[in-house]
């Protein structure tokens, strides 16, 4: 059961990671502000559904946690 949370905390934080590295390169962009106001409305509408998505990454992180460690 050990491993498996540690399993289950490293694919998180590795997908946190790489999300995390996709919305800077996005915020990096939009200060350049060297594209269109088209391009910029959608990477501002990209960076919070990357967001929403971390913010579920860790919630299924907790639930899984929770799951394996309360609901053996």
């Amino acid at each position: 059961m050990t491993l498996s949370i540690l399993g289950s905390v490293s694919t998180a934080a590795g997908e946190i990671i790489i999300a995390y590295v996709v919305l800077s390169v996005h915020s990096h962009i939009m200060k350049e502000k060297k594209v269109d106001s088209h391009i910029f409305a959608y990477m501002r509408r990209e960076r919070t559904i990357g967001a929403i998505g971390i913010g579920l990454i860790i919630l299924g992180l907790l639930l899984d946690i929770l799951a394996k460690t309360y609901l053996v």
